[in-house]
């Protein structure tokens, strides 16, 4: 295979020695993506410093839409299935770097999904600090794609995930934002597949955690007790 090969190496090379072109590092991060699909280079990259290397270029090039969408592939893909790639990229700071690329690059529904959803693999660790700001950024880019169904949905999960979790902080962080209940009911009206269940469940969690029904009003059909306490599968 091209990780047995040295692959691995070989793109962390590339990247690194070529750290000030944009270009490049767009090649390399899609050449991560891609080889994030064989398990046998989760730890070579680990090893080889390779997830550093990710971060530090989209740092270095946040305004960079092209770097940007590569890299946060990549990262959804590490994130997804290999623990220790998403314990390093939680400790290497990838919960801010992707966060700032989202409200950087706010319009771009393709590059919003995949952070999304690289977001909410980083929130099953309840060691995950988010500010209020974040809970605002989410909202925000749900209120710039309203038509998205995927990014709407991975948006949701998000927000799930905090009310779900085991640190309150985030939890209180979380039920404080009326815009998030605005967005997530609207986006169970408008996406039920992709996310009604998500919706209610989250609503009924806020409604348990002290916010009154006058927080709800106007917000439509779904009744907050519905799924009340409910903790379901991921999703």
């Amino acid at each position: 295979s091209i990780v047995k090969a040295g692959g691995i190496q070989a793109v962390v090379r590339a990247a690194r020695t070529n750290s000030d072109s944009a270009s490049v590092q767009e090649k390399c991060f899609d050449a991560l993506h891609s080889l994030a699909a064989d398990e046998l280079a989760w730890a070579v990259l680990a090893g080889e410093g390779g997830i550093d290397v990710l971060l530090e270029g989209m740092a270095e090039h946040v305004m960079e839409k092209a770097v940007q969408e590569a890299g946060l592939s990549a990262v959804r893909a590490l994130t997804s299935d290999d623990v220790t790639c998403r314990t390093i990229i939680q400790e290497g700071g990838g919960f801010r770097t992707i966060m700032f690329a989202m409200q950087v690059h706010i319009h771009e529904a393709f590059l919003q999904e995949n952070a999304l959803a690289a977001v909410s693999n980083l929130l099953g660790s309840s060691s995950v600090q988010v500010e209020k700001g974040d809970v605002d950024a989410i909202v925000d880019v749900m209120n710039a794609h309203p038509n998205e169904g995927g990014v709407q949905k991975w948006a949701c999960v998000c927000l799930y995930k905090l009310a779900m979790s085991e640190n309150d902080t985030n939890i209180a962080i979380m039920r404080e934002s009326t815009r998030m209940l605005y967005a997530v009911q609207m986006a169970g009206d408008k996406f039920p597949g992709e996310c009604r269940a998500l919706a209610e469940r989250l609503l009924g969690n806020c409604a348990v955690g002290g916010l009154g029904r006058e927080d709800f009003s106007g917000f439509g059909a779904v009744g907050v007790s519905r799924g009340i306490g409910q903790r379901a599968g991921s999703p």
